[in-house]
């Protein structure tokens, strides 16, 4: 709702209950209200929002509050659609906690690309070895330039040799642009079979994964990475942390744990 309607809305409120009790403190030889100029109702509501201007706060505070009540609700629903594919590793690459251990799942969705992801790479790799209970779960969201659809292909085509992880925290740890030739040298550097690699990167299997991704982060609307998808197994929790908000996703674990 715009502001003008909600002041709007808020003085026609205010408006009323004015008149209601205006009404009901005057002598049956009082006029009707239809009687009331239309510009006198105007200037006395002015002057109630002018005198009392936190009403105008306490009614947008209250706006504000049942709106993000509204897309909590409405992401927790689409989480719930998704949530088998959220707690799979099918499509990504699970980090820590294998699935019959793990107490609170922490999907990341990142780009090989981005500052932020790179930043988050030590914390997010210490989370499992911090906690037992926890597991990561990696999904590729190449969204910043062409070269990072290349990468999320190279390292989710890095699953075949059982290599993703050691592949994933050398990219992450390589600072620019991540060429077809460096992720090759990166690659070698790893004892990965390079060609092997690149075949891979252009089965089904990669692309699915890349596409499931992409639709789940356009159903809750992200935007940017990294974005964190916190939740629990048994499908009582689920929380989003957009960016590398190390309090709200340590929060966030927390009271995953407390379900």
């Amino acid at each position: 709702m715009p502001l003008k309607a909600i002041l709007l809305s808020g003085a026609g409120i205010i408006a009323a209950a004015t008149l209601g009790l205006t009404i009901a403190t005057q002598s049956t030889a009082s006029p009707e209200p239809n009687e009331l100029d239309k510009e006198a109702m105007t200037e006395m509501v002015r002057e109630i929002l002018v005198e009392n201007p936190d009403i105008i706060i306490d009614a947008l505070d209250a706006y504000s509050a049942q709106q993000r009540q509204l897309e909590e609700q409405q992401m927790a629903q689409i989480i719930e659609q998704y949530r088998p594919a959220l707690l799979s590793a099918e499509h990504g690459a699970a980090y820590g906690a294998n699935d019959a251990e793990r107490k609170v799942v922490v999907v990341e969705l990142f780009d090989y690309h981005c500052t932020f992801c790179k930043k988050a790479t030590n914390y997010v790799r210490q989370l499992p070895e911090k906690d037992k209970t926890i597991q990561v779960i990696f999904r590729e969201l190449p969204i910043l330039r062409e070269e990072s659809e290349i990468a999320a292909r190279h390292s989710l085509a890095a699953r075949a040799q059982g290599k993703y992880k050691e592949y994933h925290w050398a990219m992450m740890g390589t600072s620019g642009v991540l060429t077809e030739k460096r992720m090759d040298n990166i690659a070698k550097n790893l004892g990965i079979n390079v060609k092997a690699l690149d075949s891979e990167t252009k089965t089904p299997a990669v692309q699915e994964a890349i596409n499931e991704t992409l639709t789940i982060a356009q159903a809750l609307n992200v935007t940017g990475t990294p974005t964190f998808i916190i939740l629990t197994p048994e499908g009582d929790f689920s929380v989003v942390v957009s960016g590398f908000d190390q309090p709200a996703i340590e929060a966030a674990i927390a009271e995953a744990k407390t379900q």
